[in-house]
């Protein structure tokens, strides 16, 4: 976890016991008192401590496929965004390959070469040594 200190200078980092992913609440895209607008990214409502895990490029990537899905089906649908149905919305997200908890994954192909590169890191960060960047192309 990557916490900024918010009085100033400086930040706490550190590796956290819990393990898995934590789901966004598509109310954290909703502008408390504005309509029609979908925030994402570094913009959404989240705690400081929330914050250090949103603020990341492939979070805000997520967040923002949300937004712009939601965005088309409020159009579609003649409503708000915070009007839509948010099951309707997941169930478009998980149709493009959105990753919602890990749910559309877990039988692929996929899963288990993300499993595998999570199983090599935790592996290397055991023996002390770096754990390098990846990159998955879905196709």
């Amino acid at each position: 976890m990557d916490l900024h200190d918010p009085a100033g200078w400086g930040m706490f980092f550190t590796f956290t016991k819990e393990r898995g992913s934590c789901g966004t609440p598509y109310r954290c895209l909703l502008p408390k008192g504005i309509e029609g607008m979908l925030v994402a990214g570094r913009c959404m409502s989240v705690t400081h401590e929330a914050l250090a895990s949103t603020r990341v490029t492939a979070t805000g990537m997520a967040c923002g496929q949300a937004a712009g899905t939601a965005a088309a089906l409020a159009v579609a649908t003649r409503t708000s965004p915070r009007q839509i149905d948010v099951e309707m919305l997941q169930d478009h997200l998980v149709q493009d390959k959105a990753w919602l908890r890990d749910a559309w994954m877990r039988d692929t192909p996929l899963w288990a070469a993300f499993e595998a590169d999570r199983q090599r890191r935790q592996e290397a960060i055991r023996q002390g040594g770096a754990v390098g960047a990846h990159t998955i192309i879905l196709r």
